[in-house]
């Protein structure tokens, strides 16, 4: 992937990925092409969640620990 997308616009990419795939007329090397696509959008967007949630998680954890040593 070009760059470093954020997970909104990786989304966006996704968005319009999947509209072209289900245009009725497409060609299938195009197709292809673009599954391909699709299918990297998907895991940069899960790996991009999946880092969220560890932060988030980290966040808590503090805010918890923070609250238990008062």
């Amino acid at each position: 992937m070009e760059g470093k997308l954020s997970y909104e616009e990786a989304v966006a990419q996704l968005e319009k990925v999947v509209g072209e795939l289900e245009a009725p007329d497409i060609n299938m090397d195009v197709a292809k092409e673009r599954l391909g696509k699709a299918v990297e959008l998907i895991d940069f967007c899960k790996k991009e969640l999946a880092g969220y949630k560890k932060d988030f998680s980290a966040i808590l954890d503090k805010e918890d620990e923070d609250e238990n040593d008062e």
